[in-house]
Order: C-alpha cells, then structure tokens, then sequence
C-alpha cells in the first residue's frame, strides 16, 4: 500500500477515535439498556455506531468483557457470544495493522527486547502460541497486538488463535449478561477450562520442541558420522 494511502488510513483511524471518546460511543457499551436500544431496535446506523465503538474499545486495550456482557443482555448467550468475539477480532486485526504500517519503526526502537521474545516465541507453532497468550489470564491484549504488528507473524495465525482464544471468555460473560447463572461460578468454571486447555497445549507445544532438539542432535551425529 502507498504511502499516502496508508497516512490517510491513519488519520481516519485517528479521527474516529477522538470522535468515539469526544461523543461519548464508548459510553454505549456500558450502558446495557442503551446499548440494546441501538443494537436490537436501531437502524443500520445505529448499528454501525454500535460496532464501531465496540471494535475501537477492544482494539486498544478495553475490557472486551464488557462487550461481551452488554452483547449477551442485547442478543442472547450465543449470538452475544457471537458478535462481541467478531468484533474484539476485528479490533485486534486493525490494531495489528495499525502497528504494521505506522508504528512498526519505533515500536522495533522502543521495545526492541520485548519484540523479539515475541518474535522468537511465536516463530514456531505461531497460531498455537498466540492460542495459548489469549487463554492466559494475564496479559494485555492491546499490547500483544502491537507485538503481533510489529513482529514477523503473519494475519492468518495470529486472527485464527486470538479468535479462538477469546472464545471461552467471551461465552461467559456473554452469558452472565444473558441473565444465566452467576459470574462466580461461571469464572470458576471458565477457569479450570481454560487450565486444561492451555495445559494441553502447553504439554504439545513442549512435546514438539524436544521432537525438534532430538531431531537436530540425530542430524548433528549422523553429519560427523559420515565424514
């Protein structure tokens, strides 16, 4: 993409941001009645407002629970599971974007160590990694999208693991706000999930790197072997 394009790009970026924060559309995602209101019984505007919003509170670091709570009480457990997960993707993907054509120079000057942990952590295995960041409960999902923008991953892993990532929270609260049963036992629940799951992939991604070192050690003794 040109140049100018991609400043244009940013500007309206920009734009919409201070636009979303000076008006007030963030204010919606917290307003559960109002937030409905747009969604269920507004028009395609109201909409668009409404998922604009949504996707620049999650896309720079908001609570992408509250989406998920306001989207649950507006449309149900599974479509506000649904739509909230689809729009915190969309706003880590133009987060990500962001940082890969705009802030990718200084981010690599300022957060040279950070990036390349990121980089050498996500160079193997990438869509299982950004899997296993997503379902930690630590973390900063604003600042793993510009890591991921910054870095050498490409879209395809980074969207497929952050999607599926988000899945298991986003279910939740999309529940709670859904009226089903109560965030304790839901978050209890969520977390012994999550626990296994990354477990699993923790004892796969462990598996693979000694399958690689094995490998490699056998080809070292092989070479000397045959000279």
């Amino acid at each position: 993409m040109r140049r100018w394009a991609r400043f244009v790009i940013f500007l309206a970026i920009t734009a919409a941001g201070i636009a979303a924060i000076r008006l007030g559309w963030l204010d919606v995602v917290a307003d559960q009645t109002a937030f409905r209101h747009r969604l269920v019984d507004g028009n395609i505007a109201d909409i668009a407002l409404i998922s604009l919003s949504g996707l620049i509170l999650t896309g720079f670091g908001g609570p992408r629970q509250l989406l998920a709570f306001a989207s649950g009480f507006a449309l149900g457990p599974a479509w506000g599971a649904l739509y909230s997960t689809t729009i915190t993707l969309a706003g880590a993907v133009g987060c990500f974007y962001v940082a890969r054509w705009f802030l990718r120079p200084s981010l690599k000057r300022q957060a040279r160590s950070r990036l390349a942990s990121f980089d050498n952590l996500t160079r193997d295995n990438p869509f299982l990694k950004v899997l296993l960041i997503r379902l930690m409960p630590v973390g900063s999902n604003l600042v793993t999208n510009l890591l991921a923008g910054s870095s050498d991953i490409r879209l395809v892993p980074f969207a497929g693991g952050s999607i599926i990532g988000y899945l298991p929270q986003m279910v939740v609260f999309a529940l709670v706000g859904a009226g089903f049963g109560r965030a304790s036992e839901l978050q209890l629940a969520l977390g012994l999930v999550m626990f296994v799951i990354a477990a699993g992939l923790g004892l796969v991604l462990f598996r693979n790197h000694r399958n690689r070192q094995l490998s490699t050690t056998i080809n070292h003794l092989t070479a000397q072997t045959d000279r």
